[in-house]
Parts: C-alpha cells; structure tokens; sequence
C-alpha cells in the first residue's frame, strides 16, 4: 500500500547498514505439551547483535502458569550457550494467551533453515512451585 513502511536501513555494531528485514527470522515451532501450546514466533538479531525471541504461548489448562524472569538459555545453531532473560512478568491465567520473550546477553550464531533452542523454566502457579524447564525448538526461516 502506497506510504506503508515495508523496511529501512539501519547501522549494525560494525556501523555498516542493514536492512531490518535481514534481521527479523520466522521461528517455525510446534509445541504442544505439558499444558501449554506454542506454534508461532519470532526472532530479531538486534544491531548489536544480540538477539530477541518473542513466542506465542497459550496456557492450555485452567490454572494459572508463570515463568522465570532470571534464567534461561538460548542454544544457537552452533551448540554454544547464551543467557537470556524472559518477560513479562507476571501469570498466564488458565486458557489465557501471551507472548513469551527472551533476550540473549551475549551474540549468537544465526543462520536461516538452522534448529535453536529456548531452555525456559516453567512453573505452575504464580509462586515459584513445580519449575518445568521446558526445552523449546524452533527452526529460524525467512
């Protein structure tokens, strides 16, 4: 449509221009287990190079869901590990929907048609009981 923003350019760390577009992958999943539903999602290499991951998470049961806002990590194409830090914080209530995001601290490898892994930990309630860490895989598409 005509005067919609469809991309623009923008200085990496480096300070060589990039296209938003080359940053922004789909992340392809399909997870349904343990009370909760995950099937679309989204990662951005940010222009420092670090990265964020935002999932849709839908809490399948009727009582109320939460996740650590202070561990996690993310497992890159090349097997090497990258702290992350999740919000919002807060509850999922019971058959509610939001979306799960995590920030790496550190820069990972990325690279299109390639599987990662989220590792965030779970829990039941709102309280800090029964931690799950539930292991997400997704494969990163443009």
């Amino acid at each position: 449509k005509s005067g919609k923003i469809t991309d623009f350019t923008f200085k990496s760390k480096d300070g060589k221009s990039a296209k938003l577009s080359n940053s922004i992958f789909n992340a392809t999943i399909d997870y349904i287990n343990r009370g909760y539903d995950i099937k679309s999602g989204y990662l951005w290499k940010k222009p420092n190079g670090n990265v964020l991951i935002q999932l849709k998470v839908t809490n399948l049961e009727s009582g109320l869901k939460s996740w650590s806002y202070t561990t996690g990590r993310y497992v890159a194409a090349d097997g090497s590990f990258h702290n992350v830090s999740t919000v919002p914080v807060g509850c999922i209530t019971g058959l509610g929907v939001t979306y799960l995001e995590a920030a790496t601290e550190t820069v990972p490898v990325l690279g299109v048609n390639t599987n990662s892994t989220l590792v965030a930990p779970f829990y039941s309630g709102c309280n800090g009981e029964t931690k799950t860490e539930l292991y997400l895989q997704f494969t990163l598409e443009k």
